[in-house]
């Protein structure tokens, strides 16, 4: 699946939040304020950290969206993958699998900049759909953070299936 990424502008905010049901917006903590201010807050966190980089973006299959995420790398070189979502007319087809290992992978088509060793990704206990892609991706459950469940897993070399 060939996946082509561009930051998201106003009209795909539009878009992205017609995906959204109410379990949605639950599970990537978006009941209260939107994706948009969501990823502004982010960003506005990460400015102030060396070595940082923040991603809001789309994706597009043959023109058409299909997925959404925001992630940051941390001076720490961590990827933290905060939100993602899928177009409803596309979920159940892999489409977060195959995301979640371009990130693994550090495609050159994300545009990542920074160097980083590990990913990691948090989220609601209740988010029962993402806690089994991530453990179907051999992410390890570093346990409840008091507020989210925590995974994590090793990089791999860019395009490669070696860890780094």
């Amino acid at each position: 699946m060939l996946i082509e990424w561009k930051e998201i502008n106003a009209q795909d905010y539009e878009t992205l939040n017609s995906w959204l049901s109410v379990q949605d917006k639950h599970n990537l903590c978006m009941t209260i304020k939107g994706w948009e201010q969501t990823a502004l807050d982010i960003a506005d966190c990460l400015k102030y950290m060396h070595n940082a980089q923040f991603k809001n973006i789309m994706g597009f299959v043959n023109g058409k969206p299909v997925v959404a995420l925001m992630f940051g790398i941390e001076q720490i070189e961590v990827l933290n993958l905060y939100n993602i979502v899928v177009n409803p007319a596309c979920r159940n087809h892999g489409v977060a699998k195959a995301v979640i290992l371009q990130l693994l992978k550090n495609n050159k088509s994300l545009e990542i900049v920074k160097p980083y060793k590990k990913m990691v990704v948090s989220t609601l206990p209740d988010n029962v759909s993402m806690h089994n892609l991530l453990k179907n991706l051999g992410f390890a459950n570093m346990g409840f953070n008091g507020e989210y469940v925590v995974f994590e897993k090793s990089a791999f070399k860019t395009d490669e299936r070696t860890p780094v």
